[in-house]
């Protein structure tokens, strides 16, 4: 019986070659998408934060309109409510929807905001206005409502109370909160005249 015997001719070689060379566009593809992914993930926390940043900011101006806005209502509140603090531009045109007497307006998350009366005082009625923001990301609700903590006079999330009026965050709660609200948290801003 006879043996074969493995000639290493030029096309063997070349063979090899090929294969060993098709590893390297492969590894290089891998190095790639490894990068492409980094970044996105660097770009997505880029804008999350801008998005926290303009909330600080828009809820800064919202406590400005509202002194203005007491000023002219004598301190009261009663007859507010989104449409109207919409239609004074307490809000950027391009985030309200008006449809019949229906006005929506969303925030940086693409949740709503709405607006009603509210009391603060125990001697006042309808002496703040309460800003309601849905669909807030877990790590926006923290830092956003750190932030707000310091402007508005209550805040809440998910229905509980984290700053009372004349009060400090508590800050335990607004993690255990935000943490409830799982990507979907409702902020409420109460904010005096």
């Amino acid at each position: 019986m006879k043996t074969q015997t493995s000639i290493k001719t030029p096309a063997n070689r070349n063979q090899r070659k090929q294969r060993g060379s098709a590893l390297i566009p492969y590894i290089i593809g891998l190095l790639i998408s490894a990068i492409l992914a980094g970044s996105g993930i660097y770009a997505y926390q880029y804008v999350n934060q801008a998005k926290a940043d303009a909330d600080i900011q828009e809820i800064s101006a919202l406590r400005a309109a509202t002194v203005k806005l007491a000023a002219n209502q004598g301190g009261n509140f009663a007859s507010i409510d989104t449409a109207t603090v919409a239609g004074l531009g307490f809000f950027p045109a391009n985030r309200v929807s008006v449809s019949g007497s229906t006005t929506t307006v969303l925030n940086q998350w693409k949740g709503t905001i709405t607006v009603a009366a509210a009391s603060i005082a125990s001697s006042g009625s309808n002496d703040a206005l309460a800003f309601t923001y849905t669909g807030y990301p877990t790590d926006a609700c923290k830092e956003v409502v750190q932030s707000a903590a310091q402007i508005a006079a209550v805040v809440s999330i998910g229905g509980t109370t984290v700053k009372a009026n004349g009060g400090n965050l508590n800050v335990a709660t607004m993690i255990t909160q935000c943490n409830a609200g799982a990507d979907n948290a409702t902020i409420v801003y109460t904010i005096s005249r």
